[in-house]
């Protein structure tokens, strides 16, 4: 490994998103890491934007979402050991 190459990290990837990823990898003769790595470098920000603030947002009603949740603000009243007879069902 060069000075200028790091370890890879892993990436979470849909079953569709590793398919497709190792397809057009095989079709190029070319590795995964190369693939995610010509990706970065290509990829253009502006356009991805939208798909990445829609993400966000989700993540983010997902969580609102729970913190109402009517049961969950039930546990939190919960003593720690009426927590603790809960998690032994």
């Amino acid at each position: 490994m060069s000075n200028t190459e790091t370890v890879r990290y892993s990436i979470l990837l849909r079953i569709d998103q590793r398919d497709k990823l190792n397809e057009v990898a095989k079709r190029y003769k070319v590795t995964q890491p190369e693939m995610v790595g010509v990706l970065i470098d290509t990829m253009n920000e502006g356009l991805l934007a939208p798909h990445f603030t829609k993400i966000r947002h989700e993540k983010e009603e997902a969580r609102a979402k729970a913190k109402s949740d009517p049961l969950l603000k039930k546990f939190k009243t919960l003593t720690p050991e009426q927590r603790a007879k809960l998690e032994e069902l």
